[in-house]
């Protein structure tokens, strides 16, 4: 089942901001034009992706930061993020598989049942 733009609404708790995120060649063409040499420099490039911050146990990106209301998070790198979180969620699935608030958010719980 297609998601729709009208069925998700980020809450911005950063649930699917874990693990290698892979980035695209036009990602790391923008951030070179951008000269965002922080963003290139977390890069693994013979794998392109990000991967999570060293020693954190929850596998987080490391452009995740906590904001002060209680589990708040956000994207340090919003405005330029890779084409894969922008592209979040591609599929209910997608979103039922890490328990994804937004789509809890925009979707009543009974149709809800019907998607999981």
């Amino acid at each position: 089942m297609a998601l729709s733009l009208q069925e998700f609404k980020c809450t911005r708790c950063g649930s699917c901001c874990w693990g290698p995120i892979l980035v695209t060649e036009e990602d790391l063409l923008r951030w070179a034009a951008q000269h965002r040499a922080d963003i290139l420099a977390q890069v693994l490039p013979h794998e392109m992706v990000i991967p999570p911050r060293p020693r954190d146990p929850a596998e987080r990106c490391p452009f995740l930061v906590a904001q002060p209301a209680p589990g708040g998070r956000l994207c340090s790198i919003h405005e330029t993020k890779p084409a894969v979180c922008s592209a979040f969620p591609v599929a209910v699935e997608d979103a039922v598989r890490i328990n994804c608030p937004g789509l809890r958010a925009a979707v009543p719980a009974k149709r809800m049942a019907d998607v999981v």
